[in-house]
């Protein structure tokens, strides 16, 4: 259900091109990482079987990689225009937040995702 919703959120969203506000900017962002957290191709018990990462191969690993790799190159691409160091500091502290609240339930996808994540959080540090 909050999968369906977000999605309809998305397909909301206005052009981020007519915004200047840097919180209408990153909406978008934030919803596309919402939206990769919740993917069925990591929370599905069926897919994450083992507490060890996949090291290669894996086509939904590779897809999942691929989601991330497009969030972190909005997020560059959006601090080049705009954000502050301070509204840069919020989005890596959020992304901590998100990381420290998978650590609640240790299975084998909070792991990966945890994981996930924490590469995201590290590219970001670099360029704030």
């Amino acid at each position: 259900e909050a999968l369906k919703i977000l999605k309809t959120i998305k397909a909301s969203l206005n052009n981020p091109a007519e915004k200047t506000d840097y919180w209408d900017l990153i909406n978008s962002i934030k919803l596309k990482l919402c939206l990769f957290i919740m993917a069925d191709e990591i929370l599905n018990d069926s897919k994450v079987k083992r507490a060890k990462p996949v090291k290669s191969g894996g086509k939904d690993l590779e897809q999942q990689q691929e989601q991330l790799d497009d969030i972190l190159q909005e997020f560059q691409n959006l601090w080049k225009r705009a954000g502050s160091r301070a509204k840069r500091q919020a989005e890596i502290e959020h992304i901590d937040f998100l990381i420290d609240a998978l650590t609640l339930k240790n299975t084998a996808k909070t792991r990966m995702l945890r994981e996930m994540l924490q590469k995201l959080n590290d590219e970001l540090v670099k360029i704030v």
